[in-house]
């Protein structure tokens, strides 16, 4: 018999201390002394209730069960068991904040907008031994704290082994199909939610407790309508377990203090009125989560340092933290997230000046991803292992490819130049020689052309293709060939007379059907992301309009970028210089889209680098299309005799081509091969490790 199954046989025999029902136990003793009647008979479970198939299915299936006999303080068997400590239904969800914002998909999401759940209300039932163990205590201890909050002097018995707390319980909501969690190529979303009765029904502003309840309900909704799971789970546990009465005292004592609430006392109110700040005891919380069967969360909808360490220690792997976006924060509670992200709490939040800068070093994603490398070698990531063991065979191969492509080892810089050179091999020869003018201009233009072409340059999908001399060019040749044409059809300039250029009014006057034009955009040849690259433009000429002192004051365009260097630095600049430059300018053009889950730019989370009360300690800039625009800027600046200094601090880009070297020659190897097979958001911890 499993341990798990000892206990639910001991419930059902009746031995066991405390009073079934929870928080409702004593309303539930009351009614039996009022009515002189054993309640507790008639909550026997009957053979003629409902039981969700679905949910039974998954319950029964040996993965789910594999780690029941670690949990402390539920039943994995209270939903079939004689005394249930469980109850599943379903209910439909009708949320005004989420109202016209979910794709009315006929299944999880009607026509009206309402949500289809299934929820499952859980009672706790608490292992003395086990729970001991897990809380690092005595079980001396621990039944001493029981017997201190229930007088019960039985507590001491150790023939009892099973107690029911008179406590506050759960109910977890499952979004989609709950069987998808055995599936490993499903994602799946959770929010651990603690009640807050006054934001969560009522609205109060002064937490973010109901916007982050109802963001995560979207979520939720959305990862099950992407064929995963969203699983939200709801614990009775007001005021971090304190209680409301001491919420209220501790609201009063915040807003009445010289100066009014600020976020620097807002823990040691807590602390003052209750001895504790949080009584929550974590290490709990995943329980429920693992009796679900969940080893892995794709999504995870909390930004508490507390949950998110409680659940890795409980062995679930986190591939992704999705913080409240900025958006969704209610202006009184600015304080509340504030002293928690000061605090430790999970945040992209850029409203901190130092951290932008830090972000903004080209260094800092060097240190950052060094940290990552030690952590590997000594075997401390989450996803990868490093098999140093393969490191010469690796030298050895990309040695052999650069013997075989360049025999004379002049290999040539690392930039949007050579995918124009793939249709041109003289391109640059043929480029100059398309224009009568200095030699300065002609650098000029061909800087517009390449941050141009660089901006347009990603996935461009694999059926897109662009047709030239009737030739079939795809991707990233595609993409060349097609801002080629484009420039030099004079469609980015405000001038006829001056075609060959890209300036801020030329930008200004292009419409949508002009770009698409452009890339031969047709029904039957659609280019990803056709529209977020028009915008990416557009930013642009906003951009250099922006900053006249790199740009020009008149005619605002991105080639004056060689008249500011010749000026500011003569014929020589470094590199952490130049990127100063990139990154304080064209930096502007990659806007945050926090509308998307976990969009942020191109700065990603990876959580074992958090550093205590050091916020953004986690945060990994790649900046990789600013780094692409740099390798492919520096091309045309050294034809001109710009010369760069401590070229070293560069970085290769961060891309699959460079990632999946490390990945096929086996210098690098997940630790879980059936990650192989699935597709990971880029924003997941796993893609971040790489």
């Amino acid at each position: 018999m499993n341990e798990y199954e000892k206990l639910n046989s001991e419930i059902n025999s009746g031995k066991y201390l405390g009073t079934y029902g929870g928080a409702y136990s004593l309303y539930r003793c009351l009614a039996e002394v009022r009515k002189n009647k054993d309640i507790l008979k008639y909550n026997r479970l009957k053979e003629t209730e409902y039981l969700n198939e679905n949910l039974l299915e998954h319950l029964n299936n040996p993965l789910t069960r594999k780690k029941w006999n670690d949990i402390s303080s539920i039943n994995p068997l209270g939903l079939t068991a004689e005394i249930p400590t469980m109850a599943c239904t379903t209910a439909t969800l009708n949320i005004p904040e989420l109202d016209g914002k979910l794709f009315k998909d006929g299944v999880i999401v009607d026509s009206d907008g309402g949500i289809n759940v299934t929820k499952i209300a859980v009672q706790y039932t608490w292992n003395i031994k086990k729970l001991s163990k897990k809380l690092d205590m005595s079980e001396d201890d621990l039944r001493k704290a029981i017997y201190k909050s229930t007088n019960n002097e039985k507590i001491f018995d150790k023939n009892y082994n099973v107690f029911l707390p008179n406590i506050g319980g759960m109910t977890v909501y499952i979004f989609g199909d709950i069987k998808k969690v055995s599936d490993p190529m499903a994602e799946v979303s959770v929010r651990v939610h603690d009640e807050c009765n006054g934001s969560d029904v009522f609205g109060t502003d002064i937490c973010t407790c109901r916007p982050y309840l109802t963001y995560a309900m979207k979520c939720a909704t959305e990862c099950a309508q992407r064929n995963g799971v969203g699983i939200i789970v709801y614990f009775r546990k007001e005021g971090r377990a304190l209680d409301e009465v001491v919420k209220y005292r501790v609201y009063n004592a915040r807003k009445r203090q010289v100066g009014g609430d600020c976020s620097a006392t807002y823990f040691q109110h807590t602390e003052n009125i209750a001895g504790e700040r949080d009584v929550r005891v974590q290490e709990l919380m995943p329980e429920v989560l693992i009796w679900l069967g969940i080893d892995r969360i794709d999504w995870l909808l909390s930004m508490s340092r507390e949950k998110y360490e409680a659940l890795i220690k409980s062995g679930i792997k986190i591939m992704q933290r999705i913080p409240l976006p900025e958006k969704y924060i209610p202006k009184n509670a600015e304080v509340e997230i504030t002293a928690k992200i000061s605090d430790g709490y999970h945040s992209v939040q850029w409203n901190n000046k130092q951290l932008i800068k830090t972000l903004q070093k080209i260094e800092t994603t060097r240190e950052r991803a060094t940290a990552i490398y030690e952590m590997g070698l000594r075997d401390k990531l989450h996803h990868f292992q490093i098999n140093l063991d393969k490191l010469p065979y690796t030298v050895e191969y990309v040695i052999n490819t650069i013997e075989k492509n360049y025999p004379d080892l002049k290999i040539p810089q690392h930039s949007r130049i050579r995918h124009f050179e793939k249709f041109d091999p003289n391109f640059i020869t043929n480029f100059n020689n398309s224009f009568k003018c200095t030699v300065r201009e002609k650098i000029r233009r061909l800087i517009d052309l390449t941050v141009m072409s660089v901006l347009t340059d990603a996935g461009a999908g694999a059926s897109w293709k662009y047709i030239k001399d009737n030739k079939v060019y795809t991707r990233s040749e595609g993409l060349a060939y097609a801002s080629y044409d484009m420039f030099m059809s004079g469609i980015f300039s405000s001038d006829e007379a001056c075609p060959y250029r890209i300036n801020s009014k030329g930008i200004q006057k292009m419409t949508l059907e002009d770009f698409k034009k452009g890339f031969q955009i047709s029904e039957d040849n659609q280019l990803f992301g056709v529209e977020n690259r028009y915008n990416s433009i557009k930013r642009l000429g906003d951009c250099l309009s922006l900053f006249p002192e790199y740009f020009g004051h008149e005619i605002k365009r991105s080639g004056n970028l060689l008249d500011y260097i010749e000026e500011k630095f003569g014929n020589e600049i470094s590199i952490k210089e130049f990127w100063k430059i990139l990154c304080n300018t064209f930096g502007k053009i990659w806007a945050t889209n926090q509308k998307t889950i976990g969009c942020r730019g191109d700065v990603f989370v990876y959580s074992p680098l958090k550093k205590e009360q050091e916020v953004g300690s986690d945060l990994i800039p790649f900046h990789k299309l600013l780094h692409w625009m740099m390798h492919s800027l520096i091309e045309p600046l050294e034809m001109y005799g710009i010369k760069f200094t401590n070229k070293e601090i560069m970085l290769a880009l961060p891309e699959y081509r460079n990632g999946g070297l490390l990945v096929d020659s086996g210098l690098i190897t997940l630790k879980d091969p059936t990650y192989y097979e699935k597709i990971h958001n880029v924003g997941s911890e796993l893609i971040v490790e790489i």
